[in-house]
């Protein structure tokens, strides 16, 4: 029952810091010294990594999200609006169907329907009006074509440590002593051959993780990072960038009465869910989701 996973997001999360084959799914590290570590609790039960990944195996269309630790905490939210649904149904009497239990999706999404309200489609003023009060809902989305370059966290260059090395060759393309081609030129004979480095050309925008929030931020030719995630030290240069288009009324007019009343599910939704969260309260543990590490 994914309600707002972003596929730009998370392939672009994917294709920044994946140095080789394609995302994978989730894993704790090799000789973690948790395998099973509890990621949150609602309303005092834990959710392990085992059971998401359970979770997943029950929803093989969200299994593509796992590759990423963007695309494990989207997974996680899910799970946790599923267990707030079914501790709510419970809690109303909103009684089972035959041979259904309360972690159905059938069940949860048919009390999500229940409670959250109903969002009629607008008219075509209405609609209007929306387009006209939400132009970011009706645009292209924001690029920027980004270069990088990494190094196992555990690498030592030149005698520094990777972070170290990456951080005063940021410097150096930021003070204009050095370009990033360059950076890449040094690091490339200390990688994999098959290392995806320098060019990773243009990737969609969004702030759901910090690097992409970065990224939002930076002119063309700026340079982010130190970027630490997976095991390796990243750093990346924005060589180009695009701004939304707002897309003209003409071409949306179809289109927009059903974004609207997206939108007005998701802002019902979100009420709820506070007002569940404040019945079953929610944890998570942003510290241990950050130690797992995709395959």
């Amino acid at each position: 029952m994914m309600t707002h996973l972003s596929h730009a997001l998370v392939l672009a999360l994917c294709i920044l810091f994946v140095s080789g084959p394609p995302c994978p799914a989730m894993e704790p590290g090799p000789g973690a010294p948790d395998e099973n570590p509890v990621l949150a609790e609602v309303n005092h039960e834990p959710i392990h990594l085992q059971d998401l990944r359970d979770y997943v195996s029950r929803h093989p269309l969200l299994r593509g999200y796992a590759g990423t630790k963007a695309g494990i905490r989207m997974l996680l939210d899910d799970m946790i609006n599923s267990r707030l649904l079914e501790l709510e149904g419970r809690r109303r009497d909103i009684p089972l169907n035959e041979g259904e239990s309360p972690q159905d999706v059938s069940y949860v999404l048919r009390v999500r329907s229940q409670l959250a309200g109903r969002c009629e489609p607008p008219d075509e003023a209405e609609a209007r009006a929306f387009y006209d009060s939400h132009p970011e809902l009706f645009s292209t989305p924001a690029y920027a074509r980004v270069s990088r370059v990494y190094l196992p966290e555990d690498m030592t260059m030149d005698g520094q440590t990777a972070h170290a090395f990456l951080a005063a060759q940021a410097e150096a393309v930021r003070d204009g002593s050095t370009g990033f081609d360059e950076v890449v030129k040094m690091v490339r004979p200390r990688l994999p051959a098959d290392a995806r480095i320098g060019d990773m050309g243009f990737q969609p925008l969004a702030e759901e993780d910090p690097l992409i929030e970065a990224i939002s931020r930076t002119p063309v030719g700026g340079v982010v990072g130190p970027f630490v995630r997976d095991g390796n030290v990243y750093l990346f240069y924005v060589t180009e960038r695009r701004e939304p288009i707002l897309m003209p009324w003409s071409e949306v007019r179809a289109e927009a009465p059903k974004i609207a009343q997206d939108e007005c599910r998701k802002a019902s939704f979100k009420a709820l869910r506070e007002e569940m969260a404040k019945r079953f309260p929610v944890v998570i543990h942003h510290d241990v989701i950050e130690k797992l590490k995709p395959l």
